[in-house]
């Protein structure tokens, strides 16, 4: 003879099955759509103020970079004067500067590493010997092809007697440069 077992339940068990089944069935279809909504309102809100951020992170990285260019130009320039020399004077190897190889123009600024003569008329090597000279490990790259942080130019300076060194910033569309003039010594960062 075989007896089926007989299940028996208090009210009070029987809703709490309920319960744990509910939890068990998950979200609903509506819940689903309305948490994507929501996500999608705060990332449409958040969007522009990341795009801001983006931009204003390449204009300080742009910014810090001609601030080290203008103080080590400033740099050289004083330790050109600490060493004795004058205008006029050809000095190549700015001793106790540096690795010592920057050779600086007649007025004392910075015109490159290579070559004998000290004039301020730069050509794309000589802004590259510049940058790697007075800005020494870790600075951002140069080059005179594309693929660098900055792309070096020799251009005409702004009274049109002179060659400076362009440096074009290449992390962004906007243009931002930095140029360098070795008549005066003179940096100018340019943000657009």
């Amino acid at each position: 003879m075989q007896f089926s077992r007989i299940r028996f339940c208090s009210v009070g068990a029987r809703n709490q099955l309920t319960r744990d089944q509910k939890l068990l069935e998950g979200i609903t279809l509506i819940e689903l759509v309305v948490v994507i909504a929501i996500i999608g309102v705060l990332a449409a809100a958040a969007l522009p103020h990341f795009m801001s951020a983006n931009e204003s992170a390449h204009e300080d990285s742009l910014s810090g970079a001609g601030g080290a260019i203008a103080a080590a130009v400033a740099l050289a320039h004083a330790q050109w004067i600490a060493n004795g020399h004058i205008k006029g004077d050809d000095i190549d190897d700015l001793v106790a500067f540096g690795n010592e190889n920057l050779n600086m123009t007649i007025e004392g600024w910075p015109r490159g590493a290579s070559g004998l003569e000290n004039s301020s008329i730069m050509n794309e090597n000589q802004c590259i010997e510049v940058w790697q000279g007075l800005l020494q490990g870790g600075a951002p790259s140069v080059a005179v092809e594309m693929g660098s942080d900055y792309l070096v130019t020799a251009v005409a300076d702004v009274n049109g007697q002179n060659i400076d060194c362009l440096f074009t910033y290449q992390k962004d569309s906007a243009a931002n440069s930095i140029r360098y003039d070795a008549d005066e010594g003179v940096v100018t960062t340019t943000i657009m």
